[in-house]
């Protein structure tokens, strides 16, 4: 991922049960983080961005006199699911 040089020290991976949702579908799926080497850092958050648009046509009574109306909603959206605060800590030292 290379978000706080992560790729050097670790790994990280999300897994969705599908590719695509549709509208009020329930989003499942498993994030994997694996460290090989301290990080330096506060929290985990995750944050999940989604774009969805809406399309319709409408058209008057009167098919000859009313145009068609063509609408297109463009929705974006940014939430953060999960935060946990990390308490760092040095590990014990074994001799």
């Amino acid at each position: 991922m290379g978000l706080l040089g992560i790729s050097v020290k670790g790994s990280l991976a999300i897994q969705t049960d599908r590719a695509a949702y549709r509208p009020g579908q329930a989003v499942n799926g498993k994030l994997t983080l694996v460290v090989h080497a301290p990080v330096d850092c506060a929290a985990l958050v995750l944050t999940v961005s989604g774009v969805e648009r809406a399309k319709w046509k409408t058209r008057g009574t009167s098919r000859r006199d009313s145009p068609n109306v063509h609408n297109t909603i463009d929705h974006k959206h940014t939430s953060v699911l999960f935060r946990s605060d990390l308490r760092l800590a040095e590990p014990p030292v074994t001799m």
